[in-house]
């Protein structure tokens, strides 16, 4: 053999394993998007390196969070609420979700769902939602006609 295919033949037996694959999130509603999954993922992530239960995907936190974010892409404000739409607490209620604790983080801007989780944990009240004691996670991600995304996680935790 030549050199060349020496060194091909070694590299074939001596490459990196294969990648571990991601890690899985929990059983995930119908229509759960990939981005979804990813901020879901991710804030499990946060939350087990702090010692924190994972929060599960909950579709009618997913589509008071989603319908928010499409809303403030299309204005391109970033605001918890926008002119003629409900608060946040009453849109989690609208879309069938009854609460004890809720809460809101909302974002502009980050291009990927680590970046955003990271950008609300270096925000103490951002933080308090991501770490808090919620149980369920409903996400959403919209962009604008400019190209700028907008976020929106809602956070639940059911009445009894």
């Amino acid at each position: 053999m030549s050199f060349l295919g020496d060194l091909i033949e070694f590299l074939r037996r001596h490459r990196d394993p294969a990648p571990a694959p991601p890690p899985v999130a929990p059983s995930l509603p119908g229509g759960y998007t990939e981005m979804q999954q990813a901020l879901l993922v991710v804030h499990n992530q946060a939350r087990a390196a702090r010692g924190l239960p994972p929060l599960a995907p909950d579709p009618r936190l997913c589509a008071a969070a989603q319908g928010h974010a499409d809303r403030m892409a299309a204005a391109g404000t970033l605001a918890h609420q926008l002119p003629g739409e409900p608060d946040p607490f009453a849109r989690m209620r609208d879309a069938g979700y009854a609460y004890m604790w809720a809460g809101e983080n909302i974002a502009d801007g980050q291009l990927d769902a680590p970046t955003v989780v990271e950008d609300w944990l270096d925000d103490p009240p951002h933080a308090a939602n991501v770490l808090g004691h919620y149980t369920h996670l409903g996400a959403g991600l919209a962009a604008a006609a400019d190209g700028t995304l907008y976020w929106c996680c809602d956070y639940g935790r059911p009445a009894s």
